[in-house]
């Protein structure tokens, strides 16, 4: 194993060195227009990764002399979304058209620094590029989150928010941070984000068939942000309630080396009648190191570390949290060897965790070493990719120990192909499969006082999904399909949790993996309607999914800790409607989801909701954007367990939450600064649990500066 990443990095070696003396050329040329059919000056025109440029000139024409070895075309200009198509299927004289930067589109975008990813528009991949978010006046992920119309957001006891899609939990997604798994010891964001939202470059949710984990149904990949040049941005938060945040990213660099350094700190209260409250503290820092030759090769160190403070006055619960992260990660690009990346990770967390029933401390490491490879061949890509990790769980519980090693590996493969376009009958865009394969095996040290018997499970996941189309110039249908199963294997704090806690519907060494088979099935159609100069969208989609093992993640009451238990074999089916309509101007965007789920046991699912609604009213105009967001969330059942040990069950009232939002920016020179007030829930109903109220109104101001 040793001698083979010898041959490997050999071969990085040799690539970067000689593949620049091969290099060719060959002439592109086209035009750009706008969606509103006028050509445009002034669009620069780049190419991957060599980053040959261009601009179109007055008439929207270009022309560049393209290495051969590039593998992406990125048309760009201010107040347009950048849009990114495969280099290799380019035929001259083509017509690129761009998208103006109103409605919260972000399927077309690209990430411009070095990360060799053809990207071909996945239609079940949301990509949100921080960028743009600013450009529409966001100032963080959370608020974006909360006006798009096709996500939600949920929030848990402790204040921590998380993605919410479909019947998906929070331990039901796997977090990836620039393509390498960092929830190896538990779920690992204590915010939405796992480092600050002025670091990131771009936040990427697949829905299904990840080719490189198709173990989860959810997928989150985060790219940091890495700029090879001078940048400052910073982001305050001021909140109604006490509470805020304070966010900051600098870069320091030069063409070839960076030093990126990001931080921040929250503050979350919550308060009851009694005048007990809720805090929750969070801090990071973060920093990378990256270095870039510009053509195909870019070596990056990843650095990071994440604090959560906890109490709960009314029943004097608490949480300490520290995680600390290390990775180490190569990627080299050419003709010859396509994409290959290696990188290495070291995590470790202590979390020291005090309730009514127990307090445990647990201390875990984990080490892990991945590959990746990815080759182009016509339109078809091949992707293979492994990852190995050792993670160990040291516990204390009372005068009691417990130490338990893992042992984990997943070998995933995918193969994707890309058909030509076809402009009178319906086509085949793309068919993706994906095959996982994950073993885990489990030993605890036989001299500890709390033995836990050994887990050795196997778990194979297979991933189907293609994309119909068909369109012409006024109206475009899209039909996807996802088929396959995914698994959950437990993670090691789950088994300890588990086995901390003696309670009735609790039995030691149970938990398992749960299995999922998922079938989806949606269809979007996209009109426009010239004569009266506006565009409207209608969507359908259509899931069921059926569980072996079903996991229900129960909480404590007034504590971040949940109990995992297995609930046997269940189902679930959901339908989505979604209506958009676009003003010709982009003046007023209207938007409308609705979302409604079926169950033969609604218990076996916690905190979901059999009917959401979501529906917004945007306002855009050169001085100021206006958003009106309304959001009905149907009744919901909890299940938690009280101090004394025993399950309950709290029914959530169904609500309804309007949230405005008014934004405006300014720009002088180098200086860029966006101004942003958002009133929550401004009909101030309230969801009260454990005495707290769980939607309060609220009141927000946010100000971020950029300067570069």
């Amino acid at each position: 194993m040793r001698f083979d990443y010898f041959f490997i990095i050999l071969i990085f070696v040799l690539e970067s060195l000689f593949n620049p003396i091969f290099c060719k050329t060959k002439p592109v040329n086209g035009y750009v227009m706008s969606d509103s059919n006028a050509y445009l000056p002034n669009v620069r025109i780049f190419s991957l990764p060599s980053k040959t440029t261009s601009m179109s000139d007055t008439n929207g024409k270009f022309s560049l002399l393209m290495p051969v070895r590039d593998r992406k075309l990125v048309f760009d200009l201010i107040g347009f979304h950048p849009d990114t198509i495969d280099a290799v299927l380019f035929e001259n004289e083509s017509i690129i058209t761009l998208t103006t930067i109103i409605e919260v589109n972000y399927l077309d975008s690209v990430n411009t620094s070095i990360k060799f990813v053809v990207d071909r528009n996945d239609e079940r991949k949301n990509s949100y590029k921080i960028d743009d978010m600013r450009n529409q006046g966001f100032n963080s992920i959370e608020h974006m989150i909360i006006i798009d119309q096709k996500k939600f957001l949920k929030e848990r006891m402790s204040g921590q928010k998380y993605f919410h899609i479909k019947d998906e939990n929070i331990f039901d997604q796997n977090i990836f941070f620039d393509g390498v798994k960092i929830n190896n010891l538990g779920y690992p964001l204590f915010a939405i984000t796992p480092l600050s939202e002025q670091g990131l470059d771009e936040l990427s949710i697949m829905n299904g068939s990840y080719e490189k984990d198709a173990t989860s149904p959810l997928t989150l990949n985060f790219l940091p942000n890495i700029t090879y040049g001078n940048r400052i941005l910073i982001n305050q938060f001021f909140e109604s309630k006490d509470n805020n945040r304070l966010d900051g990213y600098g870069a320091i660099g030069f063409r070839y080396g960076t030093l990126n350094v990001s931080g921040f700190s929250r503050i979350f209260q919550k308060e009851n009648s009694g005048s007990s409250k809720i805090r929750d503290i969070l801090d990071n820092i973060a920093t990378n190191i990256a270095f870039t030759n510009r053509k195909n090769f870019e070596a990056v160190i990843y650095a990071y570390q994440n604090n959560k403070n906890y109490l709960n006055q009314k029943h004097n619960n608490s949480a300490l949290l520290k995680d600390n992260n290390l990775i180490a990660k190569f990627d080299q690009w050419s003709p010859f060897t396509g994409i290959i990346s290696l990188h290495g990770l070291y995590q470790s967390r202590n979390n020291v965790n005090n309730n009514a029933l127990d307090s445990i401390v647990i201390n875990g490491e984990c080490q892990s070493l991945g590959f990746n490879y990815e080759k182009d061949f016509n339109n078809t890509t091949f992707n293979f990719h492994t990852n190995s990790s050792i993670t160990n769980s040291d516990w204390l519980l009372d005068e009691k120990s417990s130490s338990i090693e893992r042992q984990n590996s997943i070998f995933s493969a995918s193969i994707e192909s890309y058909f030509n376009q076809n402009d009178t009958l319906p086509y085949v865009k793309e068919i993706k499969i994906v095959l996982s394969k994950e073993r885990t095996v489990d030993v605890c040290d036989s001299s500890s006082s709390i033995y836990i018997l050994p887990n050795n499970w196997d778990n194979n996941s297979l991933q189907l999904s293609t994309t119909i189309m068909h369109h012409d110039k006024k109206k475009k249908n899209i039909v996807t399909f996802n088929l396959g199963n995914t698994h959950g294997v437990p993670f090691l704090e789950d088994i300890i949790n588990g086995n901390s806690i003696s309670h009735s519907l609790l039995d030691s060494n149970s938990i398992l993996p749960e299995n999922k088979s998922i079938l989806d099935i949606s269809w979007r159609q996209d009109n426009k309607i010239e004569k009266y100069k506006f565009s409207y969208s209608l969507g359908l989609s259509s899931y069921g999914h059926y569980y072996k093992n079903k996991i229900k993640y129960i909480p404590l009451i007034g504590n971040p800790k949940t109990i995992p238990l297995n609930l046997g074999d269940t189902r679930l089916f959901g339908t989505d409607i979604f209506f958009g309509l676009n003003t010709k101007k982009k003046f007023i965007d209207i938007s409308l989801l609705i979302s409604s789920i079926t169950t033969n046991d609604i218990s076996k699912f916690q905190s979901i909701a059999k009917q959401n609604i979501k529906g917004s009213i945007f306002f855009h105009h050169r001085f100021l954007n206006l958003k009106l967001i309304t959001s009905t969330y149907g009744e919901r059942n909890i299940e938690y367990i009280d101090n004394d040990g025993n399950s309950q069950n709290k029914i959530l009232d169904s609500f309804t939450d309007y949230t405005l939002q008014i934004s405006k920016s300014f720009n002088y020179k180098y200086i860029k600064m966006t101004l942003s007030l958002i009133g929550q829930n401004l009909n101030d109903e309230k969801i009260q649990f454990d005495g707290f109220n769980l939607h309060k109104k609220q009141f927000i101001g946010e100000v971020n500066i950029s300067m570069q």
